[in-house]
């Protein structure tokens, strides 16, 4: 009995002698909970100079606004602005390429080969020209 009592009271002397750790808050993190608890409180916003100040407030949320539609009306232009430039690029190619074929469908001899099979043959004499004077020395 003497042993456990004897246990007991060294148990509480030791107790006694560890100093009690707290956690210390440093003096920001103290101030800055009281400006988040202001804040979510709402508190702020009856103060004078904030209402003073609030015509201010609705001016630069406008601004804001004004630049993020900027910002996105000049994406949106230069997203166009590259399609349009896309299809510019193909059909120029798509030009070129119908020119050069009808450049070559129109030469003299690619045009008897597809008039052989109609039956039209290509004149072997040039042309000549008819005037008018011998016109009338005929008649």
């Amino acid at each position: 009995m003497k042993n456990t009592i004897k246990k007991e009271n060294k148990i509480k002397e030791q107790k006694i002698d560890k100093p009690v750790e707290e956690k210390k808050q440093s003096k920001s993190s103290g101030l800055l909970m009281r400006i988040l608890a202001v804040f979510f409180a709402g508190s702020f916003l009856s103060h004078e100079k904030v209402i003073r100040q609030f015509p201010f407030f609705i001016f630069l949320v406008v601004i804001g606004i004004l630049y993020i539609t900027n910002s996105n009306h000049a994406d949106r232009t230069i997203r166009d602005i590259n399609r349009i430039n896309k299809d510019l690029k193909e059909l120029r190619s798509e030009y070129i390429i119908t020119k050069a074929e009808l450049m070559f469908l129109s030469k003299q001899s690619e045009l008897a080969k597809v008039v052989s099979p109609m039956g039209i043959k290509e004149a072997m004499m040039p042309p000549y020209i008819i005037k008018k004077d011998s016109l009338i020395a005929i008649y």
